[in-house]
């Protein structure tokens, strides 16, 4: 994966290839692909997960819960692991109360939801190890009693030097590398088209210096 990229996944389900379990107190989802390699080696990237949550008296009475992230190799190992901790954020009963009346329309229609949404940084800088690639990703959720619509895991790779440019300003790299391919192009046809002039003034001018040679040879000898 050499670009930002953004691997969705709908009410916890599959992504990437991989499969949705449920644990006793947690819920876990696996990140798997064994077709082909997933993370580029010596590329950092971030991972964050969004979550869609409702804004009901079980999460708001739930405060703080846990997200534990681990990757595994191929053969089983761990490769890298995190704990982040996260809570819905708070609204009194009269902001709730004011935002109920201010979108009634937008609910009763079902244009929008009663919820929040909410993004946990797993990894601000993960490096695959090219020795020991992850191959699955666990992410678990440390509540049986939380309440989740969606979630979205994000993967964005963090660019530097010429990667970073030609990503975030393509339009700004193609004209910088057409015009500098022009400038080199010219440059090379005008050299090439002057080397055969130079070879042919040459010539005419040895000739013409003979010539002045020969001219001036009876002046010299008719003065002495």
């Amino acid at each position: 994966m050499d670009q930002e990229s953004h691997l969705h996944s709908g009410d916890l389900s599959v992504v990437i290839g991989g499969t949705f379990l449920r644990l006793r107190d947690a819920v876990t989802m696996t990140i798997s692909n064994t077709r082909q390699r997933v993370l580029t080696f010596g590329q950092a990237y971030q991972i964050s997960l969004q979550l869609d949550m409702p804004e009901s008296p079980t999460n708001q009475e739930l405060g703080m819960f846990m997200i534990k992230t681990t990757c595994f190799s191929q053969e089983g190992g761990q490769v890298a692991s995190s704990a982040r901790s996260s809570m819905l954020r708070y609204r009194s009963d009269l902001l709730r109360t004011m935002g109920t009346l201010l979108f009634l329309p937008a609910f009763l229609t079902g244009a929008t939801e009663q919820k929040q949404v909410l993004e946990v940084e797993l990894f601000s800088d993960f490096t695959d190890d090219p020795y020991a690639p992850s191959a699955t990703a666990v992410i678990e959720i440390l509540s049986n009693k939380v309440q989740i619509y969606s979630s979205q895991l994000y993967v964005h790779a963090h660019f530097t030097g010429i990667r970073y440019f030609l990503f975030y300003f393509p339009v700004v790299s193609a004209l910088v590398g057409v015009f500098s391919n022009f400038i080199f192009l010219s440059v090379l046809f005008i050299l090439s088209y002057m080397r055969p002039l130079r070879a042919e003034w040459k010539p005419e001018q040895a000739i013409g210096q003979e010539l002045q040679t020969t001219v001036n040879s009876p002046h010299t000898a008719s003065s002495l």
